[in-house]
């Protein structure tokens, strides 16, 4: 799968019948990932607004959608859109907002730090207008690493033992 895409997948967050949010998980429906730098960290988000949150977002709440990532080691804390397409457009401004809106966007979260190129475990969330999602969490490794060689599991055991 290429990333950015707006297309609902099977690692797309579910919302109950008039549930209002935004919502975001990785693979397999979980709060925390890892991936080496080199590599692709799927984070599958979507959102429902209400006519009222429409009235103050706007009808293209996708270019509103803003991640929050705090890095745990060096406290450095950025905020970005989370899309950046400028040719993604799914209203008009002179229409009247619908009673409720949705969609889905998938994309790479580490795409987001790599430029820091600081490696590490990250804080995240993801606002729309007056919703929050859950905090996520995600660790961006090496390239290479120890676990490349030794199982994540006696790593764990290390960290503890330290």
């Amino acid at each position: 799968m290429s990333f950015p895409n707006y297309r609902i997948s099977e690692e797309s967050p579910q919302f109950d019948i008039h549930e209002c949010g935004i919502k975001a998980l990785f693979t397999g429906g979980m709060r925390v990932g890892r991936a080496k730098a080199d590599e692709q960290l799927p984070l599958y988000g979507g959102y429902v607004l209400n006519h009222d949150d429409l009235l103050v977002i706007g009808t293209n709440p996708l270019a509103r959608i803003t991640m929050t990532l705090s890095h745990d080691e060096w406290g450095t804390t950025f905020s970005r859109h989370v899309i950046t397409d400028s040719l993604l457009n799914t209203g008009r401004a002179d229409e009247a907002p619908p009673k409720f809106l949705g969609g889905y966007f998938n994309v790479d979260i580490l795409s987001y730090c790599r430029s820091s190129n600081r490696t590490g475990w990250y804080t995240a969330f993801l606002q729309l207008g007056p919703h929050c999602s859950q905090v996520l969490r995600f660790e961006m490794r090496p390239q290479h690493s120890i676990q490349d060689v030794v199982p994540e599991s006696v790593v764990d055991s290390w960290k503890k033992d330290a």
